[in-house]
């Protein structure tokens, strides 16, 4: 195993140990003291680094959780759009139909003032040819001239209408 894949502090203790090895070596360990030393910042360094990728990595982490959320709920959203629209449509077409039957009843309500018209001049026409028989009968009791005296009158009891015809 290698003594850099240990964790920052058993790489600085080995950094430590070669150090104090290259103090007792002399004039040869000064530059490798240089060295290890050197290598040592530059453990720190990479330590610090690898802290850094850890946190931007959890960070990185975390938001994709929180997007994945917020697509979940985009999803469910969406699917309320939908079911939505389809109840939309749905209330549309029924708007259509009952368009439909109010034009429908408008014309049944139509229909029904003119036949209400219809029985209102039948009461009436039926008002005149009541007053029309009872003077039909009424009439013989007044004296005519002679040639008006001679028009026969004619009734018509299922009709229940008089007319005077002429013997011209």
């Amino acid at each position: 195993m290698s003594p850099w894949s240990r964790k920052p502090a058993a790489r600085s203790a080995t950094c430590r140990c070669a150090a104090v090895k290259a103090a007792r070596a002399g004039e040869q360990g000064r530059s490798f003291a240089v060295v290890a030393r050197e290598v040592r910042h530059l453990a720190r360094r990479s330590a610090l680094a690898a802290k850094e990728i850890k946190m931007l990595i959890d960070a990185t982490t975390q938001q994709v959780r929180l997007g994945n959320a917020l697509v979940e709920g985009a999803v469910g959203t969406m699917a309320q759009v939908q079911g939505s629209m389809r109840g939309a449509t749905v209330i549309m077409r029924e708007t259509g139909a009952i368009a439909q039957v109010n034009g429908a009843l408008c014309a049944l309500d139509v229909l029904t003032r003119q036949h209400a018209a219809l029985v209102q001049q039948l009461a009436a026409a039926a008002s005149v040819a009541d007053e029309a028989f009872r003077l039909a009968q009424a009439l013989p009791v007044f004296r005519l001239e002679a040639h008006v005296a001679a028009l026969p009158v004619v009734f018509d009891a299922s009709q229940r209408f008089c007319s005077f015809t002429s013997i011209h």
